[in-house]
């Protein structure tokens, strides 16, 4: 038999809290069957007995009752079917069969509330509850309507009726505290609070909620009779006689504090509490050295976790950061405290990262990062820290060292591939450097960094092409330029190599042209393409280009050295092509001179002429 939502039934609905009543209602569209359910449970549940029944309910007629039955099953069909029209209209009219059903009222008013009718969702909410009193679900969701719509005292009312009949007296009067605040009614709100002692026992949270409360009533005398009366409950709980002290402090009153936290120094002259507690009165006492003193005792205290060292450090190090603290004095504690014990890998880092952003010399860093390596191989903080330095150190052993621990340890960072293969590349073990480029390039999912996986792409084909393998440094310029278009070295060395095999020239001179947008002032890259004008027999542009090279290496004090031999001799080249046989000569003499190892270069200046 279909019948009223009881309230056996609306004691498993009242498990949801109020706020996530307030999540359904503002999800109804989506979780409407969710919703009408749950009062569907209630509307089958057993018929209760006479007694608990409200007295504005009345029989119906069987005939009627049989009806109402019917067309109420039909709408709840309806509605699980995800046909919410035909189960409103059946709703409805299920109402008009018997006009004092609750559970038709209550599906009726989520309906009202999800179409913006707020008059009648109102109206058919109280009704429900007016029908059945002492249904939580129906009130709740009363209480949670009135919530939403800032009816304060409604919420109140509602919600103080429900007290008395729930198992969860708790939430419901945690809820009246914060409704009763929020109206600036401070004597119930502090009732509220009493009476959900009496439930729960005194407890930090309530005591200081009694507090802040009586603080906002000017009852000071009675706030802190609060927190002493917690303090005296539980003696042995010497927080408690610590958080009164701070109380004390942050009203200004420093000799209250000062005795509190001597009485409990005294008790347990390692109480952690106390000790954080001192410090910050010396600090708002101004007594700087004697907080700087209590600091260090702090993360210096054999006895305490490192876990409360490190977190005092971190405020310390965050202090002193923000007001501009004497650097040397930190330094010194850092000093103290990384010798004092063995110092766990967060104290460590924390240390390290100040001395980092303070501009402590490298020598003394790297100590720091060296042990939180060795506590943590993985720890990319402090390989990357030793990292940048060993690149800015140019320090090849150094970058390979952190590299190779970093790839053996299966990092998927392809960062470490790189720099491995750049210190491989700069060690001459070229072999090496190609294979962990490669490995790199198979984690390049792993980074957000194009420009790195270009640059990658661009080093494999500078191997190949050492390799003799053009075709695969070709392919691996292709890939670069797809990540970076612009990246300057592969577009340089791409066009050359495809100049020395005179192929593609058109391209080679396009990708030239890029890199000299770029860099229009780097001699290799004037140099490159001059030499692709010269494979394409335009010698007049040619000797232009090559002129401006030899002009930059001049004026930088770098056009006689072994390293730019080949520029010289190319120069020669061009200018032999373009009809300046004597000024070839001196050019490719120049070059020898410098120590080219070229194979042809003797030949030119023994047979005076051009030869490949």
């Amino acid at each position: 038999m279909i019948g009223e939502a009881n309230g056996q039934c609306s004691m498993v609905n009242v498990q949801c809290s109020m706020s996530q009543l307030r999540f359904c209602n503002i999800l109804l569209l989506v979780l409407m069957a969710f919703a009408f359910t749950a009062g569907d449970v209630c509307a089958k549940g057993k018929k209760p007995k006479k007694k608990a029944k409200a007295k504005t309910e009345q029989e119906l007629p069987a005939e009627q009752q049989r009806k109402f039955e019917l067309v109420f099953l039909e709408a709840d069909r309806q509605q699980l079917a995800g046909h919410h029209s035909d189960a409103f209209e059946l709703y409805t009219y299920a109402l008009q069969i018997n006009p004092n059903s609750a559970v038709a009222y209550y599906k009726l008013s989520q309906y009202y509330l999800f179409l913006r009718d707020e008059a009648r969702a109102e109206q058919s909410l109280k009704k429900a509850v007016e029908l059945q009193p002492e249904n939580l679900w129906y009130k709740e969701s009363l209480a949670v309507y009135y919530e939403q719509h800032n009816q304060v005292q409604e919420a109140i009312a509602v919600i103080e009726s429900m007290v008395g009949l729930s198992k969860e007296k708790s939430e419901l009067l945690m809820e009246l505290v914060e409704l009763y605040s929020k109206s600036n009614d401070h004597k119930n709100a502090i009732s509220a609070l009493n009476r959900l002692e009496e439930i729960e026992g005194k407890s930090e949270q309530l005591s200081m909620q009694k507090y802040r409360i009586y603080r906002n009533m000017h009852e000071d005398k009675l706030a802190f009779a609060e927190m002493e009366n917690l303090a005296e409950e539980y003696p042995n709980d010497l927080r408690y006689r610590v958080l009164l002290g701070d109380l004390y402090l942050d009203n200004g009153d420093t000799d209250g504090a000062l005795r509190i936290y001597k009485e409990v120094e005294e008790k347990d002259s390692t109480n952690v509490f106390a000790m954080l507690s001192m410090a910050t009165y010396y600090n708002k006492t101004s007594q700087d050295s004697l907080y700087l003193e209590q600091l260090t005792r702090i993360v210096t205290h054999p006895n305490l976790e490192q876990r409360v060292k490190t977190s005092v450090m971190t405020s310390i190090i965050y202090d002193a950061i923000q007001n501009n603290r004497d650097t040397v004095q930190i330094l010194n504690l850092i000093d103290r405290t990384l010798a004092s014990s063995h110092a766990s890998n967060d104290m460590v880092e924390i240390c390290a990262r100040y001395m980092v952003s303070a501009d402590v010399s490298v020598e003394r860093v790297k100590p720091l990062l060296r042990m939180m390596l060795d506590n943590d191989p993985e720890n990319e903080m402090a390989r990357n820290q030793l990292l940048t330095y060993a690149i800015s150190e140019n320090n090849t052993e150094a970058v390979a060292s952190l590299c190779k621990a970093a790839v053996e340890y299966a990092s998927s960072n392809p960062v470490y591939y790189y720099y491995l293969g750049i210190a491989y590349y700069q060690q001459n073990k070229e072999k090496e450097a190609l294979e962990v480029i490669q490995k790199g390039l198979e984690h390049i999912n792993n980074t957000g960094s194009v420009d790195l996986i270009a640059r990658m792409f661009s080093i494999s084909g500078d191997l190949y092409h050492k390799f003799g393998e053009d075709d695969k440094a070709f392919a691996a310029y292709d890939s670069c330029l797809v990540y970076s278009p612009d990246e300057v070295l592969a577009l340089n060395n791409y066009a050359y190599y495809l100049s020395l095999k005179k192929q593609n020239l058109d391209k080679a001179e396009s990708m030239s042209a890029r890199s000299l947008e770029k860099e229009p002032n780097n001699a290799t890259y004037v140099d490159t393409f001059a030499w692709i004008l010269f494979q394409q027999e335009r010698y007049v542009e040619a000797k232009e280009y090559i002129d401006k090279a030899i002009r930059i290496l001049t004026e930088a004090g770098e056009a006689d050295t072994k390293d730019n031999s080949n520029i010289l001799e190319h120069a020669g080249d061009i200018y032999f092509k373009a009809g300046d046989t004597k000024g070839a000569l001196e050019l490719w003499q120049r070059a020898l001179n410098n120590g080219s190892d070229s194979k042809t270069i003797k030949r030119k200046l023994q047979l005076r002429k051009y030869v490949e």
